[in-house]
């Protein structure tokens, strides 16, 4: 019933400059192309403990911890590519025992209605749950507390393509992509000593405003163009940048517009 089908195995580590190690991974993925030329993939991992070192990059006085072992599956599905349309899906799972269990979902859609234009739009939507998210290095005078937290983070991403050919002279081509993201910390602690997940709660919320936040975020690019003699061009472009952030201090959004166009001419001089 395979066109063609393979099964890789791979196993990956990763040590630091101190022989540190911060990753193992052991990873096997199968994909499969069917008569029908329908593809189908699955994929499963498994992440053994580790450390985690990520956090000296953002404070130097941050400590390494060490990283839960971590277990995870997913797939995809596409119809076949040939067709005027084309749908696929996908998704995936994820656990460690800290941690719980975090997803991911997808799925795109593929309109061609005639050889010249093309459509394509995909939906992804991932929850990360996190034990150990840093949150904050807090120094006194006596004490330097390294503060992580549990952190649940929600992202939705949204793309939309648009390729049309009017002619070889005469092209338009858009692509407009919504971004959604949303974090909340709850259950703060202190880690006790580095190379370890040992933690005690903190009081990180008395002296300090919650870090919980939610950012959007819309991004696009339009292009015309037009040859409107051999070698000369004009190019129209439109270029969106919306960012909207909430702030769980004032209870409000706040909108930021960074658009511009550009127009670009092209003359081919000709001796």
């Amino acid at each position: 019933i395979f066109i063609n089908n393979n099964i890789k195995f791979f196993y990956n580590t990763a040590k630091n400059g101190q022989g540190i190690i911060l990753e193992r991974e052991l990873e096997v993925k199968q994909n499969n192309l069917l008569k029908n030329y329908w593809k189908i993939s699955f994929g499963a991992g498994l992440d053994l403990k580790a450390y985690n070192d990520n956090d000296l990059y953002i404070d130097e006085d941050a400590w390494i911890y060490e990283a839960e072992e971590m277990r995870r599956f997913g797939f995809n599905l596409q119809t076949d590519r040939r067709k005027s349309i084309v749908l696929s899906t996908g998704g995936g799972v994820g656990y460690g025992r800290n941690r719980g269990f975090g997803y991911r979902k997808e799925i795109g859609l593929v309109i061609k209605p005639f050889e010249s234009l093309n459509i394509e739009t995909e939906l992804i939507e991932d929850f990360s749950p996190s034990a150990m998210q840093y949150v904050d290095v807090v120094k006194s005078e006596i004490d330097t507390a390294r503060v992580y937290a549990e952190s649940n983070l929600l992202t939705r991403d949204v793309s939309f393509r648009l390729n049309w050919t009017f002619n070889p002279e005469m092209t338009l081509e858009c692509y407009i992509q919504p971004f959604f993201a949303q974090m909340k910390y709850e259950g703060f602690s202190r880690l006790i000593n580095p190379e370890s997940v040992n933690l005690e709660a903190y009081p990180y919320l008395k002296d300090n405003d919650s870090p919980n936040f939610k950012y959007s975020n819309t991004i696009g690019t339009f292009v015309f163009r037009w040859e409107y003699r051999s070698g000369s061009t004009i190019y129209l472009v439109y270029n969106l940048n919306q960012e909207n952030s909430y702030s769980y201090t004032d209870s409000k959004w706040s909108l930021s517009n960074k658009n511009a166009i550009y127009f670009k001419l092209n003359y081919w001089f000709k001796y």
